[in-house]
């Protein structure tokens, strides 16, 4: 990776030797030197921990396999509570009770012997009194109950990225262990049951991508929420901002006496807040991609 953390090189970027972003060398230039340039050793790395490989220990021993049948004696709980109770449940306290994952279910595109997924990334401060010096992002597994899911032990780690920055394009840190999951997802996983002393093959399933305000920036690529159009589902609402100020609040109704400009639209009914569309998006996207600087997009 740019011992900046511009970028990782991965994927089309592999055989680049110099960063894209701040020019930075990709090796180290007197061991690539010294061995006439057969010997290539990267500045800085970055560690990805595969995923298959940690879901099947987890089948490994009797307690640890039964633990993970949660997700399907919790699913067979909730259509025998539809039944009972005409299609509604008491609560809705679980991921499980989501009509979207039912649906899958009964249409069978999720089985028993699948693994659902949740992906978190964040910054992470290691030592007391120090600056946050490493990203790290991990994977949460809803075949562990509620009560457990969460808990450290059983938190599966994705990737450690150390800083000194914030990684600028964070798909390219990502890229390794989501092409790991998409090469499994295409193939199956097979696993060793040790409470049947059965194997089987599961398909995995990322049903949730989580983040907090400045991580879910990194995921999106948006703009954030002091921006014009700040909304983390890209709704189409603009925001306002004070005179000579830069950033922008979503405020609806326009100000008395307020005259700034790209500010003067005018007062929106929270009733008429529309979701965006992905073509909303993709138009918007290549209006930015088109334009060669700043100024020309401002236009």
């Amino acid at each position: 990776m740019c011992r900046n953390l511009c970028l990782a090189y991965v994927g089309p970027y592999t055989d680049y030797e110099t960063c894209l972003n701040c020019g930075e060398f990709h090796f180290d230039q007197i061991k690539l030197r010294q061995s006439r340039r057969r010997v290539k050793v990267p500045r800085a790395v970055f560690n990805t921990i595969p995923l298959a490989l940690q879901l099947q220990a987890l089948f490994r021993t009797l307690a640890t396999a039964q633990k993970m049948k949660y997700r399907e004696r919790c699913t067979q709980e909730i259509y025998e509570e539809l039944l009972r109770n005409q299609g509604l449940v008491d609560a809705y306290d679980n991921v499980m009770t989501r009509s979207a994952y039912l649906d899958a279910v009964c249409n069978e595109k999720i089985g028993p012997d699948d693994m659902l997924l949740i992906f978190l990334i964040d910054s992470a401060q290691l030592y007391k009194s120090k600056l946050s010096d490493c990203w790290i992002y991990i994977w949460i597994v809803l075949e562990h109950s509620p009560d457990e899911h969460y808990k450290k032990k059983h938190v599966l780690p994705g990737a450690i990225i150390p800083r000194p920055n914030k990684p600028k394009f964070i798909e390219l840190f990502l890229y390794p262990g989501f092409h790991h999951i998409s090469a499994v997802q295409c193939e199956g996983l097979t696993i060793w049951d040790a409470s049947t002393d059965q194997t089987f093959n599961s398909n995995l399933f990322l049903i949730l991508a989580c983040a907090d305000g400045p991580s879910l920036l990194c995921l999106s690529n948006l703009v954030g929420h002091s921006g014009k159009q700040g909304c983390h589902m890209f709704c189409p609402v603009k925001g306002r901002r004070k005179p000579n100020s830069s950033q922008y609040y979503p405020v609806l109704l326009q100000p008395d006496n307020y005259q700034v400009n790209g500010c003067l639209h005018p007062n929106i009914s929270p009733y008429d807040i529309t979701p965006s569309t992905s073509s909303d998006y993709v138009k918007k996207l290549k209006i930015l991609m088109a334009a060669p600087n700043q100024a020309q997009y401002e236009k």
